[in-house]
């Protein structure tokens, strides 16, 4: 009785390390290696070369969203807000939709996120211009291609997908505050 007591102890001991490292650890994980170029450790050496062209490309577009959040008299609480707004109901809706719908123009992209995720904490039309600016429309086919083939929808938690998110604006936050150097006109 001892050992099973003890056994079932470990394993609820393993699940919840496990559970902390996902939802906690991981997200941090993730923003550093985008945000810091920390990935050389966690990313296999074959898979560093497009890890590297993924990242360039992430820390490209949220400086670009900085610039236009800060443009826009929004700070980076109201983006942290934006994301904790949205719903996992909304995400599936307009995936859902834009698997439906035959995509010729990146605007469409922007509409049916539009129509689908709502955001109060900010007004996410601001965001448009930006976004058909920086989005290419291979990209967003390739993007549900993937999420399609890798069962994306269901195998990553939308809490996760947000944690991983909210860390790479916020470790950007500190990225920026550095550059200011103290002027927080241009941080809000």
């Amino acid at each position: 009785m001892k050992k099973i007591i003890i056994v079932l102890s470990v394993l609820l001991l393993l699940g919840l390390l496990g559970y902390g490292f996902y939802h906690f650890y991981y997200p941090k994980l993730i923003a550093e290696a985008i945000v810091n170029d920390k990935y050389d450790k966690i990313i296999p050496k074959k898979y560093q070369p497009k890890f590297k062209v993924f990242k360039d490309s992430v820390n490209s577009k949220v400086d670009q969203l900085v610039e236009v959040a800060g443009i826009n008299h929004m700070s980076f609480e109201n983006l942290l807000e934006g994301i904790d707004e949205v719903q996992e109901e909304e995400v599936r809706a307009a995936l859902a939709e834009l698997k439906r719908t035959k995509i010729t123009k990146v605007e469409q992209v922007f509409d049916i996120g539009m129509k689908h995720i709502h955001i109060n904490s900010f007004d996410p039309e601001v965001l448009r211009d930006v976004f058909i600016k920086n989005v290419q429309l291979k990209h967003i086919k390739k993007g549900l291609k993937y999420i399609e083939q890798h069962e994306l929808q269901e195998s990553m938690s939308p809490e996760t997908a947000k944690a991983i998110i909210k860390q790479i604006l916020l470790q950007k936050k500190e990225k920026v505050l550095k550059k200011a150097d103290g002027n927080l006109s241009y941080v809000l």
